[in-house]
């Protein structure tokens, strides 16, 4: 198994981890849910083909582009209204 290929799962942990906080004008479970799911999609695209590296370079920007492709994700999943209730 590709070590990236855990991230998007990471991902949706994190964003029903989130949820549990709550907020104002909140949007429905079903709204929120389609757009982390949507989130983590984009996210996965990014990180397909970054295993397949082969040089120390080729490695090394692989990473960059991980940890870019998740931080990016974490921000949106952060930004993202939260429903009411648990």
């Amino acid at each position: 198994m590709n070590r990236f290929a855990a991230v998007p799962l990471t991902l949706i942990l994190l964003a029903l981890g989130v949820a549990a906080c709550g907020g104002d004008d909140a949007p429905s479970k079903a709204d929120f849910a389609a757009s982390a799911e949507k989130i983590c999609k984009d996210a996965e695209k990014q990180l397909r083909g970054l295993g397949e590296s082969k040089t120390r370079a080729q490695v090394a920007d692989s990473i960059d582009k991980a940890i870019d492709a998740t931080q990016t994700s974490v921000d949106e999943l952060q930004d993202l209204d939260l429903p009411e209730g648990e």
